[in-house]
């Protein structure tokens, strides 16, 4: 199951953008670190332009996300939920 309620990370270091966003995915309960973001950018390991662009609002964005709707655009959705074998998230 990828719901992992009740579970707590342990990690040496504070987890980039995206290993923070598979813990967001996965649900978990807490995440614990021990050396930080600053630690590992002083080591090589720079997710600055990540951590930046996350805290920018919208049109700021270091890398601007737009939606451009179209009619069709919930389909492959509406073509999962009809799907029953799906996985539920």
């Amino acid at each position: 199951s990828p719901d992992l309620r009740g579970a707590v990370l342990y990690s040496s270091c504070e987890p980039c953008p995206m290993c923070l966003a598979a813990a967001l995915w996965a649900r978990l309960d807490l995440v614990v670190f021990a050396a930080g973001r600053g630690d590992a950018a002083r080591a090589g390991f720079d997710d600055s332009a990540f951590y930046d662009y996350f805290a920018r609002p919208g049109h700021h964005a270091v890398l601007p996300v737009e939606q451009h709707r179209h009619a069709d655009a919930v389909d492959p959705f509406d073509a999962w939920l009809a799907h029953e074998g799906r996985t539920a998230y």
